[in-house]
């Protein structure tokens, strides 16, 4: 096999058989039109760490989120915090509302 073939061999490729496995999905309203927006969050790239220590409870991972909706111009932030679980322990949303986790 020539080195462009080995290069660009799609068969090593793996792909997620269940691409939602590491993704959670919010429902915010908005406070001035009352769209209800779905955000999706990516576990790897969207919650920081907390460091906790083994066996320690508490915040084990924060979410900062801008969201904007396709009705009005107005900007919803979302500040989550979640346990090792990925429950939500502590929710601050300005100008909006949480509806669903």
């Amino acid at each position: 096999m020539g080195f462009f073939k080995k290069v660009f061999a799609f068969k090593s490729l793996k792909v997620a058989k269940n691409p939602e496995v590491g993704i959670l999905w919010l429902q915010v309203e908005c406070g001035k039109c009352q769209e209800i927006i779905k955000v999706r969050i990516d576990k790897k790239t969207d919650l920081q760490s907390e460091l906790l220590q083994p066996g320690e409870s508490g915040c084990a991972f924060t979410l900062k989120k801008e969201v904007l909706g396709k009705r009005c111009s107005n900007l919803i932030e979302v500040c989550l915090k979640f346990d090792s679980r990925y429950n939500i322990i502590s929710k601050e949303l300005k100008n909006g509302k949480l509806i669903s986790p």
